[in-house]
């Protein structure tokens, strides 16, 4: 589409060539293999509870001593994005002919960089934005290929193909409406200066380049998008009912990871979660669902409990019950939040039973555009069609890249984001029978929990949809 209606990106000082249209393909087609078995929730499962895990590995205060602190690190940030470049080099190290043949087909050493920084721009792009003689700390392609950078991975907007092909995807098979026209956002965008921020080269144009969108497609980005993304994550991604799940089988992979070890390279044996942040893509490339059918099918001892949860959880069917829901507009410690509720709730029960700890069950969801709380349309250079078209119609010769008719939205109302927090009463075998004033009790506890915090009450359960048969089941 932009060599289309931009012939001048194949001349200076851009240059492109086949090679920046191949790598961009290849980039947005193996982006993703980073993901393991069950997507986004085994990044949550490696952050959240297999770092606790590596931590009790260790003496006490582990976490405090500048090894320990570096461990916990990179159990908490691991995400897919970095191991998508690990596979990527993996993949290209154990199938000598597929780099041979890419190098054949014309690719150099410095586009298989430029792949990787197209899958995972390096750290520090931000502050190329609104900045003078900033650093370029991409290796793959120089300052003038700034834009092509922000079509698989978009740093500056999060307005990217990764986002637009599950926008319409997921929205189309589940039944969602989706308002983002993505073909005409698409085909509305041309390469622009952003003459905000230049960097520190020898090269004579300084200038970053940008995908710049019509100016009528502002809403698409601040409005359209946003709701998407939210109504995505509430109906589906972020459900109740995909949290619950999500918690269950995080508690089954935390019974499995102590036993389950994986080859990797060298021949060294890697639990699930080591070989996730350690980069071991020898042993990373074996974790996917088949590991949880060869967990029930090993008939060890040490797996008995993660076989157990599984059958009980996933099986029976015994699963948590929603208390309810409520929206806050900062994050909650969910453990406190949890021990709070079962404290509040002990002191007032009478005669129902007592609560243990780990039969409430707190979990907090984070909604968003996926642009923090910042305005997506901030960072992005959009254009007048009636400015261009005049600035063009006045030579035939001139270059779009230097019409000055360019619009920006510096001072948009940023997008608030928000954490729903949800709260699952989930009764531990053998702690007594669940009533329904047992449940009650609790429904109104967390209620004077979320007005506590200004929360906005989204639904409680109380006994509807919860029949007494059901609870004392549980």
């Amino acid at each position: 589409h932009l060599l289309e209606v931009q012939p001048e990106l194949y001349e200076e000082p851009f240059n492109l060539t086949y090679r920046d249209v191949v790598c961009v393909a290849i980039a947005g087609l193996c982006h993703d293999m980073g993901h393991p078995m069950f997507s986004h929730m085994f990044e949550a499962y490696v952050q959240e509870v297999a770092s606790k895990h590596m931590l009790a590995q260790h003496p006490p205060g582990y976490e405090t001593t500048p090894a320990g602190a570096e461990a916990l690190r990179q159990y908490q940030q691991w995400t897919h994005e970095h191991t998508s470049v690990g596979m990527f080099r993996h993949m290209l190290r154990v199938n000598p002919g597929l780099r041979s043949g890419l190098v054949e087909f014309g690719l150099r050493e410095e586009d298989f960089v430029f792949i990787e920084e197209l899958m995972c721009p390096p750290e520090g792009m931000d502050l190329l934005l609104e900045n003078q003689d900033a650093e370029w700390p991409c290796r793959g392609r120089p300052h003038t290929h700034a834009f092509l950078y922000e079509i698989v991975s978009n740093w500056r907007s999060g307005a990217d193909v990764d986002k637009f092909d599950y926008f319409t995807r997921d929205a189309f098979y589940l039944g969602l409406k989706s308002t983002v026209d993505v073909r005409r956002y698409i085909q509305s965008l041309r390469v622009m200066r952003d003459t905000r921020s230049t960097v520190a080269t020898s090269h004579a144009e300084k200038t970053l380049f940008t995908l710049s969108p019509d100016e009528k497609q502002v809403d698409t980005l601040r409005l359209d998008a946003a709701q998407t993304r939210m109504n995505l994550y509430r109906k589906a991604y972020k459900h109740k009912t995909s949290v619950k799940f999500d918690y269950h089988m995080r508690r089954v992979l935390e019974l499995m990871e102590p036993h389950i070890r994986i080859p990797g390279e060298g021949g060294r044996m890697l639990t699930m979660a080591q070989a996730a942040v350690e980069g071991d893509m020898e042993a990373f490339q074996y974790i996917d669902d088949s590991i949880i059918r060869q967990m029930l099918r090993t008939p060890l001892p040490e797996l008995k409990p993660a076989q157990d949860e599984y059958h009980r959880r996933f099986t029976r069917r015994e699963i948590a019950v929603l208390v309810g829901e409520t929206e806050v507009d900062a994050a909650v410690d969910t453990a406190a939040v949890a021990r709070e509720l079962v404290r509040g709730y002990n002191r007032r029960r009478g005669a129902a039973r007592e609560l243990v700890e780990g039969e409430v069950v707190v979990q907090q969801v984070k909604l968003g555009h996926g642009m923090k709380s910042a305005d997506p349309a901030r960072n992005v250079v959009f254009y007048s069609s009636k400015e261009l078209q005049r600035y063009l119609n006045e030579d035939s010769g001139k270059k779009i890249d230097k019409c000055p008719a360019v619009v920006r939205y510096d001072h948009g109302v940023p997008v608030p984001k928000l954490y729903r927090v949800l709260c699952f009463f989930d009764p531990q075998p053998g702690a007594g029978e669940a009533s329904e004033g047992c449940f009650e009790l609790l429904t109104e506890v967390f209620k004077e929990f979320g007005e506590g915090v200004g929360g906005r009450l989204v639904r409680v359960r109380g006994v509807m949809g919860c029949s007494p048969a059901r609870l004392s089941k549980l």
